[in-house]
């Protein structure tokens, strides 16, 4: 008989060579180690020790920076490299006919509390990375091969005389192509309204949901 490192009940299953006792404690498991990993990060973060330099290099110059923790999504050394990327997927946006992802509205209360509540679940969560040839999705969870795409109410209904919502659908049908070519999921949110803290953790339970099958169909499949 085993000790399963997770609930601690005796078992005679031979689950990860014997560590656990059924696949749902193999992953209770790792999720707390993550968990822990994060509260280890933002105590760093708070105390000053996640202001230690990160190294990395510049999408456009190709040259070595450094930058923080907090930064760690930076993708480029300076104002003038960024604008030059920014121009680029500018006018392949202008040339396609499509508005650019500059033009897009800031990000929402719900979508900023949803992201917030990712970090606590994944530490591979990024928002807004130009990850799919040169498209961003508004959350990326690369450990699940997941991007979120929080849509707002401009993405089905014409809301002013200046938006374009052939423009703004078009610009959505080709985004979930390029998540698709790359392997990801695109999970896509409705949010029709205003902030509702109920509606984003309601959300993201159904996504904690998504995940947890697309687990299990997985294990069976094997």
């Amino acid at each position: 008989m085993r000790i399963c490192e997770n609930c601690t009940i005796e078992h005679d299953g031979n689950y990860a060579s014997g560590r656990f006792c059924s696949s749902k404690c193999s992953r209770s498991f790792s999720t707390k180690v993550k968990r822990q990993q994060i509260n280890n990060r933002v105590s760093n973060t708070l105390s000053g020790r996640g202001h230690v330099p990160i190294s990395k290099v510049c999408e456009i110059c190709k040259k070595q920076f450094d930058t923080i923790w907090s930064k760690r999504t930076q993708r480029f050394c300076s104002l003038s490299c960024s604008s030059v990327y920014k121009n680029d997927v500018y006018d392949s946006a202008r040339k396609a006919g499509i508005k650019s992802a500059s033009s897009q509205k800031k990000r929402s209360k719900n979508e900023e509390l949803f992201y917030e509540l990712c970090l606590s679940e994944f530490l591979d969560c990024l928002a807004n990375e130009n990850f799919f040839d040169g498209w961003d999705a508004d959350i990326i969870i690369h450990s699940e091969k997941i991007a979120i795409l929080w849509n707002g109410i401009w993405h089905y209904k014409q809301i002013s005389k200046k938006q374009s919502l052939k423009q703004v659908q078009t610009r959505d049908s080709i985004k979930v192509e390029k998540i698709k070519l790359k392997g990801y999921f695109p999970y896509i949110i409705k949010d029709m309204g205003k902030y509702n803290p109920d509606f984003v953790k309601q959300e993201f339970k159904k996504l904690k949901e998504y995940i947890a099958g697309k687990w299990i169909s997985t294990t069976r499949v094997s």
